[in-house]
């Protein structure tokens, strides 16, 4: 069918009516685009003198062919073999003088001066149909050139200039997508004039830009049969150009691809950067003015980006922290001294199905620095493949529930948090510290809680989930719900004892050190995790171990400042109430005793700051006696000296009752023999009698 013909039809570009095509509503912009290709440019095919005599013998055989006479007197196979031989017939138009272009040609490059190895000079290939580099953009970016899609990392401008080049090709039925149709597109984007009059603004002509591209698409070739709407695919270049646009918005921080950010993609390649710099545009002018009135819209779109988006990382960083990001920046150390709690963690987090884990002990016991743990090995590589480059992420759940007080909007944090772990396809690793609170969290009237909303998602293994609770808020709340507990593989976290609680602290004792200004001996290390063993018994190793370690630095370090100000100032003023005599004998004697004096008392200064830049077993002592009342001398005091004084002691505070005394003793004796139970008390006793019972326990 010849070019008068095909636009002649009433129907048939797009296709007819009869054919079961399914049609989306198209943009006025695109049918602007196809109805200024066709009346203002002829097909470059109709030029040739000779070719109107092919086109219409083609046309009276045509015309023959669908008479009724042709159809009684041929037979089915002989027509087949005509038909075919018509449109081997109308692939050689390039014999009489036809100018069709290659499917290289259908480019935006086409007309353009071809690279070297027939590529432009920005290495794509403007033939084929090969796949672009998909490890520069996610794996969904490149699927999202369709209307149907949702382009959950473009923004809104960008994503209907995508939906315009679908609409164009589908409009002139052209089987692959390329820069030629985004070009057009920009320049007639629907409602916007703000490329073409950068390119105006630019020294350009944007109305020769616009002709030129009409003139390209009139010669790329179209689809022998009939294409449904969104059939046609994207070519490499075109592909190219995304996954460009898209690292050009992550190079400036945004999380929405603009279409600011598409036109720098597009001037990246040589051939685009030539048609502009012919129709006399100052490419680098241009890009400013076009970067320049996108990027605002674009950075409004991102601050009131809902959790639609679940591209967003920002937004889901108000509801947590990212642990990997801690250890990359050097905030999290190593970990010593649950070397087996991590490769058990490790281990669970690389299966395939239940990749989650419960942490389960008492407050204080690591739980938290076990996971930290994990992130640092993560970030270090002394991981399994499966977990390198995974991303651990720390839930906040009070974050979570803070202002989630209207209906529907805990469920909408919850969903965009779970959207945005299931886009990372298991390479993030959601960590939820006392994670029984999800248990009722956001329930309100319905019966939809956090730990429901998880529980699909668990059930898939989409998820790969890291919980810490205690024993106690195990049994009450996650331990009744076996359809929630049974998704996770359990991992007992027990109390370190002393030996472990040393290793510990000598792993930390350099962050201590760095942040106090101060050297912390092992004498301090082990009197910190004996002390706080034998005298603290509310709270659990190692974490008050730590903390005594702390406060014993800070305290040190708040006394020598205090007594180094205190002897500076009064150096100062021996030195300013100095020798009253005449003016010739201080110059020469009184001097130079004042410096010596002064040197030597800085030298003294100095070497008690060097002592005193030291954390010793005595100042932990000092730091428990002040938390417990116990009296320092007692605490220096070795333990046998203090078990053999023991009954003495006790007799002469409580003279008559050697019976009561005797068993108190040797309970004590028992315990710190280590012939007691860990976790049991000391002693039960009943004391029974009128006087004499709390003298006897104080």
């Amino acid at each position: 069918m010849t070019q008068k013909q095909r636009s002649s039809a009433p129907s048939c570009d797009p296709p007819c009516p009869g054919q079961a095509i399914r049609a989306p509503p198209v943009s006025s912009h695109a049918l602007s685009v196809v109805a200024w290709s066709r009346n203002s440019f002829r097909p470059p095919y109709q030029s040739p003198s000779s070719y109107p005599r092919v086109s219409s013998r083609r046309s009276r055989l045509s015309s023959g062919f669908s008479s009724p006479m042709f159809h009684r007197l041929v037979s089915p196979v002989v027509r087949l073999l005509l038909l075919l031989g018509l449109l081997s017939l109308s692939r050689l138009p390039s014999a009489f003088g036809a100018q069709y272009p290659s499917d290289s040609g259908s480019s935006l490059g086409s007309g353009f001066p071809p690279g070297k190895n027939g590529r432009g000079s920005d290495g794509s290939s403007d033939s084929g149909n090969g796949e672009g580099p998909g490890d520069l953009t996610p794996p969904a970016l490149l699927d999202r050139h369709k209307p149907t899609a949702t382009r959950q990392n473009f923004t809104d401008a960008a994503s209907d200039l995508l939906d315009c080049v679908e609409q164009l090709a589908w409009m002139l039925q052209h089987p692959e997508l390329s820069r030629v149709h985004l070009v057009a597109c920009l320049l007639d984007m629907p409602g916007d004039t703000t490329v073409p009059t950068a390119l105006e603004k630019a020294g350009g002509k944007s109305a020769d830009l616009r002709k030129d591209m009409h003139n390209l698409l009139i010669r790329m070739p179209q689809s022998v049969t009939p294409l449904s709407y969104g059939e046609a695919r994207s070519r490499s270049e075109l592909k190219r150009v995304i996954i460009d646009a898209y690292n050009e918005a992550q190079s400036r921080g945004h999380r929405l691809v603009g279409v600011h950010d598409l036109v720098t993609a597009l001037a990246r390649c040589d051939r685009f950067r030539a048609r502009l710099a012919n129709v006399g545009t100052d490419v680098s002018v241009f890009l400013k003015l076009v970067t320049s009135a996108f990027i605002v819209h674009t950075e409004a779109e991102e601050r009131k980006a809902t959790p639609a988006r679940t591209g967003s990382q920002e937004w889901i960083k108000t509801f947590g922290v990212d642990m990997t990001e801690q250890a990359k920046e050097g905030k999290i150390g190593t970990v010593t001294g649950r070397e087996a709690e991590i490769e058990q963690i490790t281990s669970v987090m690389s299966r395939m199905s239940k990749a989650n884990c419960l942490l389960i002990g008492e407050p204080g016991v690591g739980k938290t620095a076990v996971v930290e743990g994990l992130a640092k090995r993560i970030v270090d590589g002394d991981v399994p493949d499966a977990l390198l480059g995974v991303q651990v992420f720390s839930l906040d759940v009070g974050s979570l529930l803070s202002g989630s007080s209207m209906r529907g909007e805990f469920e909408r944090r919850m969903k965009g948090i779970l959207d945005y772990l299931f886009a990372s396809d298991r390479s993030t690793i959601l960590f939820i510290d006392e994670i029984h609170t999800l248990m009722g969290a956001g329930k309100a009237d319905g019966p939809m809680d956090a730990a429901n909303l998880l529980k699909p998602a668990l059930a898939r293994g989409a998820l790969r989930v890291i919980g810490a609770t205690t024993r106690a808020e195990y049994r009450k709340h996650i331990e009744r719900d076996m359809a929630f507990a049974r998704r996770f593989v359990t991992i007992e976290m027990k109390e370190p004892d002393v030996a472990k609680t040393i290793i510990m602290l000598k792993g930390i004792r350099k962050n201590l050190e760095n942040h106090h200004k101060l050297t912390i001996t092992d004498g301090a290390l082990v009197a910190a995790a004996t002390l706080s063993d034998r005298y603290i018994k509310s709270r659990q190793l190692p974490d008050k171990a730590i903390d005594l370690i702390d406060d014993a630095c800070a305290i040190k370090k708040v006394k020598s400042l205090r007594r180094l100000m205190n002897e500076r100032a009064a150096n100062e003023e021996k030195n300013g109430n100095g020798g009253s005599g005449d003016a010739s004998s201080s110059a020469n004697g009184d001097g130079e005793k004042k410096r010596d004096d002064l040197e030597k008392l800085e030298a003294e200064i100095a070497k008690e700051a060097e002592d005193a830049d030291a954390l010793t077993d005595a100042d932990v002592a000092d730091v428990v006696s002040l938390r417990t009342g116990i009296p320092v001398n007692k605490l220096t005091e070795t333990d046998r000296q203090r078990l053999l004084s023991l009954p003495a002691s006790l007799q002469a505070q409580v003279i008559g009752q050697e019976e009561a005394v005797e068993a108190v003793a040797n309970a004590i004796i028992r315990s710190r023999a280590g012939l007691a139970r860990r976790n049991a008390p000391i002693g039960t006793f009943l004391f029974l009698g009128s006087t004499g019972k709390l003298h006897f326990s104080n």
